[in-house]
């Protein structure tokens, strides 16, 4: 049982991920990173969540949270790491 926590909010991790995902306008492949960084983002929020007394019936609030943030975090480290204009002079060179 200790488990189920954990299992719950990595299924409400991969669905911010999802909606993430979908609102995502990189290429397929940094769109699909927005899945385990969704549901590690969960896990986290449970895992802190778990071990503070007061917020141990709080975990589904917790790592939506998160779960939120860390996608955030990663859209943010993304955006600072690949550049769009660099990918658009790559592919217009390569489909000349």
């Amino acid at each position: 049982m200790t488990a189920l926590p954990y299992f719950l909010t990595g299924l409400l991790g991969w669905a911010v991920g999802h909606v993430s995902s979908l609102l995502d306008r990189h290429s397929h492949w940094l769109r699909l990173l927005n899945y385990p960084v969704g549901i590690l983002g969960a896990a986290m929020g449970t895992m802190i969540s778990q071990s503070l007394h007061g917020m141990q019936n709080k975990f589904l609030l917790a790592a939506l949270m998160a779960s939120a943030f860390a996608l955030l975090l990663f859209r943010l480290v993304r955006r600072l790491l690949v550049r769009e204009d660099f990918n658009a002079d790559v592919e217009r060179s390569l489909s000349l």
